[in-house]
């Protein structure tokens, strides 16, 4: 159809909008990145842009203002998507299903064409693309930029024909799975409806099994307080409860839902960086600034800002960050101008306030705004009715990506059910994954875990290492390590029928690691 628009979709990457590592051009100006090279050598009618973290909205951000500047340049949508793994492609694969049949039904009636950009992003979100595009599932074509460094100076632009015979058929799994609609609506048009019914549905939706009756309660309420637009959030609780969790759960409950999610640790800002990495500057700001920076508020724009350990965040930037929270403006470093921004805020802490804001370390007229309806995370130890649902959806992501067959003995979860876990599900989490990787047989078993966390349930530690009484000779220890590992390599490579990255997880290898070995110390074993 002659009338039909141009439109692309695509990731934002960490090349776009320029790299961060300084390549430069001829002129010797930053080169554009994989986006905005495109958008300057072929016209569309409206760009999509899939963003899955804070700083994928920063540089998206970038770029749609600098197409909004440029009359030439075509509309930017910023599209959030939530990818929890961005080197799964089944996950990737079913999340780029879900975006493009929801702007497909959106667009339907004005008949687009569809590109998609496959540069930025990882590689295997490139292949989830071409599956996606080569299934059917998605009718679009498929575009690759040449940068001007690769091609005499100049920036091209092929399109992949998927049409060779070579290449194998594939068809489309069946329907597109219900997925949130991505619409381009004002936050009082989406908020339009929506009543407090249905919790349970809720989160059902968003896969979440909770039966603590506490920890429900704490998201019921963060459920109901969602709805009411411009609120700001305080999420309370100890390291590693599930703080962000909670905060995304907001996210996806309220009238911001479709709109940038932009999560910022505050506690890993330094007084030189904090003050751009949340209100932007302008080039030439300071010296290094070599190019715009729209900072996190900016990206957030009629979204939501996730500000976690808001405590580390020092006196002069509260100050700031409350004249943003009463005048929903702020000037970027190096700007005389005042930028506009509608942002719902979202701080959370594991730090007393209270305490703070009588010390004086923390504004208490920044504390007020924020602490309408406190939320606090009860810690792990207080929600033995959630530990079986935590540690099996653990168990089964595990499973799910490293194709293996894991699971928790009884014994394990009795003592899992006894620790006082003072880093709460973060360190569960980590105490599981090291029983995964090194656990001999399927079932994780008490020897599995570490020996300070049977100390602490009054446990003792059961070794897993074979006795061995050292020889009035002596040995040669490394040639018996060695050899050992050698055989281990064998018996794994031959349980798993040869699969490499199978094979590592039985000997508690990272995949990569357990090839190289294998090619640099037993390429025999190859063979």
């Amino acid at each position: 159809m002659s009338d039909s628009p141009d439109f692309l979709i695509c990731f934002v990457g960490r090349r776009d909008p320029r790299p961060s590592f300084g390549i430069t051009g001829p002129a010797g100006e930053p080169e554009e990145g994989p986006v905005l090279s495109l958008l300057q050598h072929r016209p569309f009618a409206q760009v999509f842009l899939i963003c899955n973290s804070g700083d994928m909205f920063e540089r998206a951000t970038q770029i749609k203002l600098e197409c909004d500047e440029d009359p030439e340049l075509p509309k930017v949508n910023l599209v959030p998507v939530e990818i929890s793994d961005i080197i799964d492609h089944s996950g990737i694969y079913r999340s780029l299903l879900q975006v493009t049949s929801s702007l497909e039904d959106q667009h339907r009636h004005r008949h687009p064409r569809w590109s998609v950009l496959l540069d930025p992003g990882t590689p295997q979100m490139q292949t989830a693309w071409i599956l996606l595009v080569k299934s059917g599932a998605f009718d679009a074509a498929l575009l690759q930029g040449i940068p001007p460094r690769f091609n005499d100076g100049v920036y091209a632009c092929r399109e992949v024909d998927l049409s060779d015979e070579a290449l194998p058929v594939l068809a489309a799994a069946g329907e597109a799975p219900s997925a949130p609609r991505y619409e381009l609506l004002s936050a009082a048009e989406q908020s339009e409806g929506r009543t407090f019914d249905g919790f349970d549905e809720a989160l059902e939706d968003a896969r979440l099994v909770i039966r603590d009756a506490s920890t429900r309660e704490v998201f019921r309420q963060a459920w109901k307080v969602a709805q009411y637009d411009h609120e700001h959030h305080l999420i309370l609780g100890e390291t590693g409860t599930g703080k962000s969790e909670l905060a995304e759960w907001i996210h996806r409950s309220g009238p911001r839902s479709s709109r940038p999610f932009v999560s910022i640790n505050c506690a890993t800002l330094t007084p030189t960086t904090a003050e751009s990495v949340l209100f932007g500057h302008k080039k030439g700001a300071y010296t290094g600034a070599a190019s715009d920076r729209p900072g996190a508020l900016r990206s957030a724009d009629n979204g939501i800002l996730f500000l976690d350990e808001i405590g580390d965040l020092n006196l002069e930037l509260q100050a700031r960050l409350l004249h943003v929270l009463d005048g929903r403006s702020f000037q970027p470093m190096g700007s005389d101008e005042p930028v506009t921004v509608d942002v719902v805020v979202i701080a959370a802490t594991n730090r007393d306030l209270l305490e703070m804001v009588e010390k004086g370390s923390f504004r208490q007229d920044l504390y007020q705004r924020l602490v309408t309806v406190p939320l606090t995370m009860p810690p792990l130890r207080e929600r033995p009715g959630d530990m079986a649902d935590i540690v099996g959806r653990r168990i089964d992501l595990w499973n799910r990506d490293t194709d293996s067959g894991r699971s928790v003995s009884e014994k394990t979860m009795d003592i899992f059910s006894r620790y006082h876990w003072p880093g709460n599900i973060r360190e569960l989490q980590q105490v599981l994954k090291r029983a995964c990787m090194l656990a001999p047989d399927p079932e994780i078993a008490p020897e599995d875990l570490p020996p300070e966390l049977l100390k602490a349930v009054g446990e003792e530690s059961v070794s897993r290492v074979p006795g061995f009484d050292l020889p009035e000779s002596g040995i040669m220890l490394r040639k018996l390590i060695a050899d050992i590992e050698k055989d281990m390599f064998r018996q794994a490579l031959a349980r798993t029928e040869g699969v490499a990255a199978r094979a590592a997880v039985l000997v508690g290898y990272e995949p990569a690691t357990f090839r190289k070995a294998l090619r640099e110390r037993y390429p025999e074993l190859l063979e």
